[in-house]
């Protein structure tokens, strides 16, 4: 049977988005052989992540068969579906969702992200196309990227990262990038690395574990998911801003941090934007021994 015209958009949308964020260096991305899946590609964070995805919008029937060829896949990490958004696929959904909450399949259900598309879609009308567009960048950003491959990165993260510290500019950035570098395993050594006295040391160190940038059990700590991704994120926001021109992908992802845009640099720093204040803390943090962003220097999961 022939392909629907809003079948054949909307995988080639889903993927297009995915390509086109990669290109912030934030993560990777590699398409792969699409023979049995409507959506098959790699996503490449610290490791692989293989995805794999079905798009329905016809032939409603093949719900079922559909979810249970994705779900009993052991190849993917992430399980996409991207669905008519209509009553009957909902309570489709729900029904093949609770059969396999009774297998053994059930702690991994969590893979799986449905993509809700409005019902009228005219894949052949350009405005519509625009919209759908739009719709699927929001929701693949915000479920699959910030929720997924950035470790649940949120506003409220690097809003608190910006302006939730007090004390010494450009410390929790160098405190960060030596844990990313050297791991955390005393506080004597982190002392004699950046040369910073033992009190503010603990008092960051401390907000990095609390909100989730440092992970692990007491010392032989390590730099999070969340915390790479962070620093990622800086490091790139750090080369657009000094040129003056964002990336409308980098922009996009600021956008949801909810970071302005717009330079504002005052010498009045009660009056700048959080990307003023980001760069005032870069600058700050290269004073200090070893300060880098270098992610090829960066230690996965403890892996020292």
């Amino acid at each position: 049977m022939a392909e629907s015209p809003e079948h054949a958009f909307l995988k080639s949308e889903f993927l297009q988005v995915l390509k086109n964020f990669s290109t912030t260096s934030i993560y990777g991305y590699t398409e792969a052989d699409r023979k049995k899946y409507d959506l098959s590609c790699i996503l490449q964070r610290d490791w692989d992540r293989p995805l794999i995805g079905q798009a329905m919008w016809s032939h409603e029937k093949g719900l079922d068969k559909d979810l249970r060829m994705l779900i009993t896949s052991d190849s993917a990490d992430i399980w996409t579906y991207i669905l008519k958004d209509s009553i009957k696929n909902k309570a489709a959904l729900f029904e093949v969702i609770n059969d396999f909450k009774k297998s053994k399949y059930c702690n991994d259900l969590y893979k799986l992200k449905i993509f809700w598309i409005p019902p009228d879609f005219d894949a052949d009308n350009e405005k519509q196309q625009k919209l759908i567009g739009d719709i699927l960048k929001n929701a693949i950003v915000d479920d699959l990227l910030f929720n997924v491959v950035f470790g649940r990165l949120t506003a409220n993260d690097f809003n608190y990262f910006i302006q939730g510290f007090s004390g010494l500019h450009g410390l929790p950035l160098a405190v960060l990038s030596h844990v990313a570098v050297n791991g955390l395993w005393n506080y004597q050594w982190v002392h004699e690395a950046l040369n910073v006295s033992k009190g503010p040391l603990r008092e960051k160190i401390g907000q990095l574990q609390a909100k989730g940038f440092i992970t692990g059990t007491g010392m032989g700590s390590y730099i999070s998911l969340k915390g790479r991704v962070l620093l990622s994120i800086i490091k790139r926001t750090i080369e657009e801003y000094k040129t003056g021109n964002f990336s409308p992908e980098l922009s996009f992802l600021l956008t949801k941090l909810e970071q302005p845009l717009t330079p504002t640099f005052s010498e009045d720093f009660s009056r700048r934007n959080n990307l003023d204040i980001l760069l005032k803390e870069y600058n700050s943090a290269l004073s200090y021994p070893g300060f880098t962003l270098d992610e090829s220097k960066f230690k996965i999961n403890g892996d020292f």
